[in-house]
């Protein structure tokens, strides 16, 4: 059985509204182990829908809609299901009373709002006015109003239990991922088609962010037991070739994963950032229990700030430019002193989109760690993402969580594994 959402309204199609409703309802599903094999974005006009309507049905045996049952001239969503299903709109007295209940007789749209496809089964509506309804048959239809609060409790409350026992025969298909640092996407997709010819009834992606890299896998199964176990060999198999890279199989966020390692060890962390401007610290500190483990950020943009909090050499910044390997390594002893962590982190480069020259263009970043006792380590980066200020932010304070993450786990040289790294001597 195919499942097939269509999320219905020109605010969607024109950009000014994001399609929420997609995307929870998707992952909602596939929570209860069912993947969307179809999703469309239709305007509010009648012919159209009609027609997407009709194809949907045709290919899907459960059509889910969203938008369009409010009571404004652009609602069009309940006569247009009507019409394809040849049903006569009628007065449910059951919502009349319902919307009288919870509104009173003064609500100017009861009458509208009341009308429903006859001999349809009614999703009653506990956040907003519109109900939902839905038509059952050889291809079932979930109606659906726009608004994601609405949505969501109808879904959540009615239809769920439905469309579950609708998909009861069906098998489930079950899903697992894992996340990589310090890994781009073609050093891994040879492996993927190795695990292609052993198993190639499992579902396989490659999700590269910046700093990061996701690995998806799912399969379809008659017991979770058994895709369990075909779902943890594929993770296996990738693992094995770059364990030093997976920081988790359960979460992206590589904050967390830095987080939970540094806690149940006792290490504590400090940073000193420029170009990205405090988002390594805020990162950290959007996990609870942060501070058991990081002591704090000095947000040096300035040269002023480097040299009178960082204890940046004057002569430094005058020979070699705030954006430089010598600068990065002086902040590093400078936040080392200051804090007496465990670890330091630093970060000085140009972010862009302006101030870029040939020789420092936009995402140049030197990057710094250093342990306690031990020589600081500068690696010269390019950022990915260099057309856009917030993305190379997002890949260096990524690559900087993941450099920490594999140095305190695996004790991995930092940046051995950058061309460009730059070891740096007292």
């Amino acid at each position: 059985m195919k499942i097939e959402i269509l999320s219905i309204g020109n605010e969607i199609l024109s950009g000014a509204t994001i399609d929420t409703n997609f995307v929870y309802l998707a992952s909602r599903l596939l929570e209860e182990g069912y993947q969307v094999a179809f999703h469309e974005v239709i305007p509010d006009d009648p012919k159209i829908m009609k027609e997407v309507f009709q194809r949907a049905l045709n290919r899907s045996s459960i059509v889910i809609t969203t938008g369009g049952l409010g009571p404004t001239i652009d609602d069009r969503t309940r006569d247009v299901t009507a019409d394809v299903f040849e049903k006569k709109l009628v007065l449910s007295e059951e919502v009349k009373e319902y919307l009288i209940k919870r509104y009173g007789k003064g609500l100017s749209t009861i009458e509208i709002q009341s009308m429903v496809p006859e001999d349809t089964k009614l999703l009653k509506n506990e956040v907003g006015v519109a109900p939902g309804f839905f038509y059952e048959g050889k291809s079932s239809m979930f109606v659906f109003p726009g608004v994601p609060s609405e949505m969501k409790a109808m879904f959540e409350n009615f239809a769920l239990k439905e469309i579950l026992e609708l998909l009861s025969n069906e098998k489930k298909m079950y899903s697992k991922s894992m996340y990589l640092c310090h890994v781009s996407e073609h050093m891994v997709d040879p492996y993927l088609r190795d695990l292609e010819r052993a198993y190639p009834d499992v579902e396989k992606g490659i999700y590269p962010g910046y700093g990061v890299l996701s690995i998806g896998f799912k399969v379809k199964e008659s017991s979770e037991k058994k895709a369990t176990g075909i779902l943890d060999n594929c993770i296996d198999a990738i693992a094995e070739k770059f364990y030093t890279h997976v920081y988790s199989t359960e979460e992206k966020d590589i904050a967390l994963a830095v987080h939970t390692h540094m806690t149940k060890h006792g290490l504590t962390l400090a940073t000193a950032e420029s170009c990205t401007g405090g988002n390594i610290a805020a990162k950290i500190t959007e996990i609870s229990g942060a501070s058991n483990y990081f002591l704090g950020s000095i947000v040096s943009y300035s040269n002023h700030m480097k040299e009178s909090v960082l204890k940046v050499r004057k002569q430094t910044l005058d020979a070699f430019g705030a954006v430089s390997e010598e600068v990065v390594k002086e902040m590093l002893e400078g936040a080392m002193q200051a804090s007496g962590a465990d670890y330091v982190m630093a970060v000085s480069g140009v972010a862009g989109p302006t101030g870029g020259t040939p020789q420092k263009p936009v995402g140049l970043v030197y990057c710094g760690l250093m342990k306690k006792g031990e020589e600081p380590h500068v690696a010269k980066i390019l950022a990915k993402g260099a057309a856009k200020r917030h993305l190379v932010i997002e890949y260096t304070t990524n690559f900087m969580l993941g450099t920490l993450y594999r140095k305190v786990v695996y004790d991995i040289t930092p940046f051995s594994n950058v061309k460009t790294s730059i070891p740096v001597s007292r």
